[in-house]
């Protein structure tokens, strides 16, 4: 979605919030890369929505502010 230069990205998680969030898959049914997408989802539209404008436009103020600082 946001990262068009690699398909992939690997993020840290600690041990114990790794075994949480297998057992949230499991029972979710979903990979924990799916799972962590749809977290992220859900909170785009939950925060979108309290700021009462589109996800799309949430992420684009989101990414001009806090973007890629490479």
């Amino acid at each position: 979605m946001l990262n068009k230069e690699k398909k992939w990205r690997s993020i840290a998680v600690r041990p114990e919030n790794k075994e949480i969030l297998d057992a949230l898959g499991r029972k979710t049914h979903r990979s924990p890369g799916p799972f962590v997408e749809k977290l992220l989802t859900d909170y785009l539209e939950y925060k979108s929505k309290q700021e009462k404008i589109s996800v799309d436009q949430y992420v684009k103020n989101l990414m001009e502010v806090y973007g890629d600082r490479t």
